[in-house]
């Protein structure tokens, strides 16, 4: 028996080869009225807005080294200076006396700092590299020692009196006049290297003597006969030719005052530098370390003492 077309194909259609139903397609009415032109360009927009949420922004970086908004040229305000060479009385460049400090501090419209005996002070109106400085003043101290001192004050406050403007160069501040001659230089104390400390329970033999008037260099006969050493307890040991000394020092900062005590008298010889020696050693007003070498400064423009760590 023959059967009907339509359950020919049920039969012979399986789950793996029967053709897919597709849904039926509706039909807008109203596309068929939408410009052709207007749809273009609203699927070119669509693509653009698309392409643009797909994309990173990318941010150039500023360069190294790059100055921000924010940053200012350099300026002397704001940093303690201390004095290296000022104009003297001559005319010329010269550092200031062993064992004193000259300082100078900026702040807004406000100058000053210590001339190494008086503090003192003036007001200025900086203006790029120009000063505008008023009159300078200080207070009235007197101060003895070392020689010299308050002659040093006196030219130092003349020179910065004249200070017209100021040039920064590396670490160093420049004062000028108003011709561009430089009045005083400075650099930051935090670049000062500290005085050397002066050095306990080493003996020290005397080499040189350097006297300003005249000025001359003298050499000692038998220098290992002139010695003295510094202890920890305050006191020194002192060798005078044949003759023994103690006495006590002072310290403050590089500012060393010895103070004589019991000595021996015995008669050295004519030609012996004992007195001479004790004498100056009365005289010291500072110290300084040269070269290794350990320096005594003389009161009254008495010259220099020089000693080196005996073997």
């Amino acid at each position: 028996m023959e059967l009907p077309a339509t359950a020919r194909r049920l039969e012979t259609c399986r789950p793996a080869n029967c053709p897919a139903q597709l849904p039926q397609t509706r039909t807008n009415p109203n596309m068929n009225h939408f410009p052709k032109h207007l749809l273009a360009l609203t699927m070119l927009l669509l693509g653009l807005t698309l392409a643009a949420c797909s994309t990173t922004a990318i941010v150039p970086a500023l360069p190294e080294n790059t100055p921000t908004p924010h940053e200012t040229m350099a300026s002397p305000e704001g940093t303690a200076w201390s004095l290296q060479k000022y104009r003297n009385a001559d005319g010329e460049l010269v550092p200031p006396l062993a064992g004193t400090e000259i300082t100078l501090d900026l702040q807004q419209d406000r100058l000053g700092g210590s001339a190494g005996c008086n503090d003192y002070f003036a007001s200025y109106q900086p203006a790029g590299e120009r000063l505008g400085m008023g009159p300078v003043a200080s207070t009235r101290k007197m101060c003895l020692q070392p020689q010299g001192i308050m002659d040093q004050e006196g030219a130092y406050l003349k020179a910065l009196g004249l200070a017209a403007s100021y040039r920064l160069t590396g670490d160093s501040l420049i004062l000028l006049d108003e011709g561009d001659r430089v009045v005083a230089t400075f650099v930051p104390v935090s670049k000062i290297t500290p005085q050397s400390a002066l050095p306990l329970n080493t003996t020290w033999q005397w080499q040189e003597l350097h006297e300003s008037e005249p000025a001359s260099v003298s050499v000692p006969r038998d220098p290992e006969k002139y010695t003295l050493t510094f202890l920890e307890d305050g006191s020194v040991s002192i060798q005078a030719d044949c003759n023994r000394a103690q006495a006590t020092y002072s310290l403050e900062g590089n500012n060393l005052v010895l103070l004589p005590g019991p000595a021996t008298l015995a008669f050295c010889g004519e030609d012996s530098l004992d007195t001479l020696f004790l004498q100056m050693l009365g005289k010291v007003v500072a110290y300084s370390i040269e070269d290794g070498r350990l320096v005594l400064h003389l009161a009254d423009n008495g010259g220099r003492m020089v000693f080196a760590a005996q073997d």
